[in-house]
């Protein structure tokens, strides 16, 4: 190892040369603080514009379901009202069917 004299370092040298140190020190925490100001506004934005995509994509999905309940029930309605229709038309089959044996048989007796 090398041995180094303090003796010749003049110190307003020294003082100087720290007050540049510091000076170079101050402007790079500066220069990081505005570097990672600007980052975390772009991530700020980002995150809104995210958020904004996200509330939209829910909204769509909100009235999409909404859409489909509606179809749902109106097709519900629709397909009761059918059924209750085809029940009607079974039902007075039926009753046509008993009318034409009771007159088929009205027939047969007379016919006899």
């Amino acid at each position: 190892m090398q041995n180094i004299s303090l003796d010749s370092i003049d110190s307003a040298n020294l003082k100087n040369f720290f007050r540049k140190l510091c000076l170079v020190s101050t402007r790079y925490t500066k220069k990081d603080k505005y570097i990672e100001t600007a980052t975390k506004e772009m991530l700020k934005v980002r995150v809104q514009k995210l958020e904004e995509e996200v509330h939209k994509a829910k909204e769509e999905r909100d009235k999409a379901l909404e859409e489909n309940r509606s179809k749902i029930n109106q097709l519900s309605g629709t397909l009761i009202s059918v059924k209750t229709k085809m029940n009607e038309l079974l039902q007075d089959k039926k009753e046509k069917a008993i009318r034409t044996r009771n007159l088929e048989r009205k027939i047969r007796k007379t016919v006899k």
